[in-house]
């Protein structure tokens, strides 16, 4: 019978690589990917709960390993399933199932006699050699059995079916299923920040930008070069006029205005929001906006939103953005308050 345990052992013959979203990649500028999983039957839900939890994934390739008819049956049924699980799940069936299944009972049954006492075998060179020689055999065996797994496999999700995708075609479904649960993630093609953990090289060019959209509002180009471009310039956030320049609300056909609108909505939901508040439900769908730009986009959204939007340090009005305020949204966002309010009401306040 092939458990849980026994299915793990496969992992450690054969790594399946995680499918990368490239059309997805190469338009929204944001790394995002699938994981591949073998799991048995009999424990598949509890094998994509614990997967889902311990994946930086989107979404997962499920392969169900059936052992016997009963399960080959229940197979069918999972197949039809809309159970709904944290992330996407597309299942597949492992066509040589049985034969993985025969490959993997003789690798279990050559281990156990390998680490045995049985009389006879210990001490017995010849009898060791022979077994280690099968063994080596029968996991080569099972790693192309097992290569061949995801190879023209059938596919099915929530109902839907996929036949006989090649391999190179998941990249593809991985692309479409991101563009849809990630439907206003903006689009910024910077390796170096549109990434959860952007290196200390990439850390610094954002820091000096972020300070610089403070102290340089209005210069042109904000006195600089380089990311500017990509993270304001690009997306039309700061728009050069004649000797200076201005930040500009995004305008209806751009893909930061879904961005803007909802940010609106979610602080009007109540009296304030942190910025650390904010970021969380960028994070989430239908955004899906990496932490490397997260500070970069807030400040850009506070700048373009002046006449609309009220912010608190610690508690404290604070009725001009200066460094400190800066440094709080990069390093300690809970302080940092955000209120959506009308011009009188930040008169008011001053």
């Amino acid at each position: 019978h092939v458990a849980g345990l026994e299915t793990s052992k496969l992992a450690e013959i054969v790594s399946f690589k995680p499918v990368i979203a490239k059309r997805y990649y190469h338009e929204y500028g944001a790394m995002r990917w699938f994981d591949v999983i073998l799991t048995s039957v009999s424990d598949y839900k509890q094998t994509i709960e614990t997967a889902c939890k311990s994946t930086n994934a989107v979404g997962l390739f499920c392969i169900l390993l059936p052992n016997g008819t009963t399960e080959e049956k229940q197979c069918e049924t999972i197949l039809k399933s809309k159970d709904k699980y944290d992330l996407p799940v597309f299942f597949s069936v492992a066509k040589n199932a049985r034969l993985i299944n025969e490959h993997l009972r003789e690798l279990l049954a050559l281990e156990w006699i390998q680490k045995s006492t049985l009389p006879g075998f210990v001490g017995d060179t010849i009898a060791q050699k022979i077994v280690e020689d099968r063994l080596n055999a029968v996991s080569d065996m099972l790693g192309i059995r097992l290569d061949d797994v995801i190879q023209g496999a059938d596919w099915s999700n929530q109902g839907n079916r996929y036949e006989n995708v090649p391999t190179s075609k998941l990249s593809s479904i991985a692309s479409d299923v991101c563009e849809e649960k990630y439907k206003y993630s903006p689009k910024i093609k910077s390796e170096l920040v549109n990434k959860n953990k952007p290196s200390a090289s990439a850390n610094m060019a954002m820091n000096k930008l972020l300070r610089l959209m403070v102290t340089n509002n209005g210069e042109k180009d904000l006195g600089i070069t380089g990311l500017l471009k990509i993270l304001l310039q690009d997306t039309a956030l700061y728009v050069n006029k004649g000797n200076g320049g201005a930040y500009s609300l995004p305008k209806k056909d751009t893909d930061l205005y879904g961005l803007w609108k909802g940010t609106d909505e979610f602080l009007k939901t109540s009296f304030s929001k942190t910025a650390a508040d904010v970021y969380a439900m960028w994070k989430a769908e239908p955004y899906g906006i990496k932490a490397g730009l997260h500070t970069i986009l807030l400040l850009a959204y506070i700048m373009t939103k002046t006449k609309d939007i009220a912010v608190y340090r610690d508690g404290m009005y604070t009725p001009k953005l200066d460094d400190l305020v800066v440094d709080y949204l990069v390093k300690d966002a809970k302080r940092i308050s955000l209120k959506f309010v009308k011009a009188d009401d930040v008169s008011n306040n001053i």
